[in-house]
């Protein structure tokens, strides 16, 4: 791959980190050069790009060698319960203190270390992202939650319900994303099976 590369094409080398290794080791260089030309084809909408990405992070993430083992869920489900029990906890003490960091956010942050282990232990970007996922589905349960323990339930409908926990997930994709980037990036490479 010749250099520089555009923002859009750095953006598609960390989709491709869905991939295993092997599979990168021997498409990676073709499916840039592809992309880049479809990067340049003026008849390609900018649409049509980020459906392609999309289709390739999901093809990548989506593999059977790519799918969590059955301790790695567990592990999973254990941390995002511990994230909630955190939460409820940071709400109960003082909701919105302020003590050098915000509580409330603090669980958020621990999805960092959690994709990070998850990469490392499933030898896998995907691995972290799994994790991650896993975590969130349980995380988004405190919408549920504060409203049975603290009355907070803005919403009205089933609607504005359901959309607000898939947003509570999807917040924690993001510092889930750098965690799983330092855990695939900094593990070595003989060490990898994937």
């Amino acid at each position: 791959m010749t250099f520089p590369l555009s923002f859009t094409e750095r953006l598609y080398g960390l989709v491709l980190l869905a991939y295993p290794r092997q599979f990168r080791a021997t498409y990676e260089n073709e499916m840039r050069l592809v992309f880049r030309d479809l990067l340049r084809d003026e008849s390609v909408s900018r649409w049509a790009l980020a459906r392609l990405m999309a289709v390739d992070l999901i093809a990548g993430l989506g593999r059977r060698e790519r799918l969590p083992s059955g301790d790695l869920v567990k592990h999973s489900l254990l941390y995002g319960l511990f994230i909630v029990a955190s939460s409820i906890a940071a709400e109960a003490w003082h909701p919105g203190l302020y003590v050098g960091v915000p509580l409330v956010s603090v669980p958020f942050v621990l999805f960092i270390p959690a994709a990070f282990w998850g990469a490392r232990r499933a030898r896998s970007f995907a691995g972290g992202m799994w994790v991650a996922a896993i975590m969130g589905a349980v995380s988004s349960t405190m919408v549920a939650w504060n409203w049975l323990l603290f009355g907070s339930f803005p919403f009205y409908d089933a609607v504005s319900f359901v959309l607000a926990m898939a947003l509570m997930a999807a917040f924690c994709l993001g510092p889930a994303v750098i965690g799983a980037i330092a855990g695939a990036a900094t593990m070595p490479y003989e060490d990898s099976a994937s």
